[in-house]
């Protein structure tokens, strides 16, 4: 319900990068954070983000691809989304326990300033009026 709202009255490019810077600074802020009350806030907010990102993205693409390609665009995007999610996540994973927990955070805001530039990178060539 709050995600249609948040959709329909806003530009979904520029949400999608906000998104992203805010799970950036999340990720950074719990690099530094002492707390373990505020980092179980900051995780929270993190896991809402992530799936709008994807809902956001999904509803995008259904936008611009044809409905003829759409169920292998989407397809081929969950494989790639799968691969990557798991190997970052089994990276991150394994510096937090090998090296610290504020290193896995710092290469989990990596992993979405790398995201959003990818983001930059193949919107502006699909952009639709």
């Amino acid at each position: 319900m709050t995600l249609t709202f948040i959709v329909k009255y806003f530009n979904k490019e520029r949400l999608i990068l906000f998104l992203f810077i805010f799970s950036i600074i999340l990720g950074a802020v719990l690099s530094l954070n002492q707390k373990l009350s505020l980092a179980i806030g900051y995780i929270f907010l993190l896991g809402m983000v992530e799936p709008v990102i994807r809902t956001i993205m999904y509803t995008r693409t259904m936008e611009i691809v044809p409905s003829t390609l759409l169920g292998a665009v989407v397809a081929f995007w969950n494989f790639i989304n799968l691969i990557l999610q798991f190997f970052a996540n089994y990276g991150v994973g394994k510096v937090m326990d090998d090296v610290g927990p504020q290193w896995g955070f710092i290469i989990y805001a990596g992993v979405m300033i790398l995201g959003s530039l990818i983001f930059i990178g193949i919107k502006k060539p699909y952009k639709t009026t």
